[in-house]
């Protein structure tokens, strides 16, 4: 909650997530964002700036400038989510959410409350030790896309996401995990089993008899995902491409491209344009 005269965003801030009015922020993956008894103001590359009053709904998009606060002397009740994996690009492209609209009023402030209280609970409090909040994401961010665009999304779209999962959970738990993490400070696999009733031996091994690939390479698949997608749809620097994608260094960014591409970030990039061009 950020009361009135209140610092924005508060000293606390998580350093990934902080950022200054005047510089704004560029965020890795998706977030959700309910601001309820709110005055503020938020803009964007392509929304321009836009003042709000009461309940606000955001979107923001892997790779897009932004920035929003509270007017002066006033404040308001934040909830959000980072939101991350294919399913979730997947869902707001059906839903026809673009980063155009990246700010409206929610229809229902209070289901959608709901829906991020839920979720928060179950974070805090899982009912078993490894059941994933997956399916409480889903249905939130469904439940803000039918508001926002009154596209009804099928039932079946949100269960071939659901398919995905794999049986083992604790399996299950790290791939939550390794892609829904910020990656900042980068992300090994001892933090992943770290955060997992199990060693990293044993996490090691029920990753690889699952899915037939290490926990390495799964983190090393989320990170090449994410650079992909900034170096395709920013014109953010190499340097800070890296860093949010997660990488522990720029040239353990470049030796990955060099290996699964042939070619170094900056020239993907411009491969990339130049497809486009054509």
């Amino acid at each position: 909650m950020a009361a009135p005269g209140d610092e924005y965003p508060a000293t606390n801030h998580p350093n990934l997530y902080n950022f200054k009015w005047c510089a704004g922020r560029v965020l890795p993956e998706h977030q959700l964002l309910l601001l309820t008894n709110a005055q503020g103001e938020f803009e964007s590359e392509q929304t321009g700036l836009v003042r709000f009053h009461g309940h606000a709904l955001i979107y923001l998009f892997p790779g897009v400038w932004h920035r929003y606060r509270p007017l002066r002397n006033s404040g308001w009740t934040e909830r959000w989510v980072s939101l991350d994996g294919p399913a979730i690009g997947s869902l707001l492209q059906q839903g026809g959410v673009t980063p155009q609209q990246a700010i409206t009023e929610p229809t229902s402030s209070t289901l959608l409350e709901k829906g991020f209280d839920q979720l928060i609970q179950a974070v805090r409090r899982p009912l078993h030790p490894h059941s994933s909040p997956a399916p409480l994401v889903l249905n939130l961010l469904t439940e803000a896309i039918e508001q926002t665009t009154h596209v009804r999304i099928r039932k079946e779209d949100i269960v071939a996401s659901e398919a995905e999962k794999v049986s083992d959970e604790v399996v299950q738990a790290a791939l939550d995990i390794i892609w829904n993490d910020t990656h900042s400070p980068p992300l090994g696999v001892s933090d992943v089993a770290k955060m997992l009733p199990v060693t990293r031996r044993t996490l090691d091994r029920r990753f690889s008899e699952t899915l037939g690939r290490s926990v390495l390479e799964e983190i090393n698949a989320c990170r090449f995902a994410r650079a992909q997608r900034l170096l395709r749809e920013t014109n953010l620097p190499i340097k800070s491409v890296s860093y949010l994608a997660g990488f522990p260094s720029r040239e353990r960014m470049r030796i990955m491209f060099l290996e699964r591409e042939g070619l170094p970030p900056r020239d993907y990039r411009d491969r990339v344009q130049t497809q486009r061009n054509n």
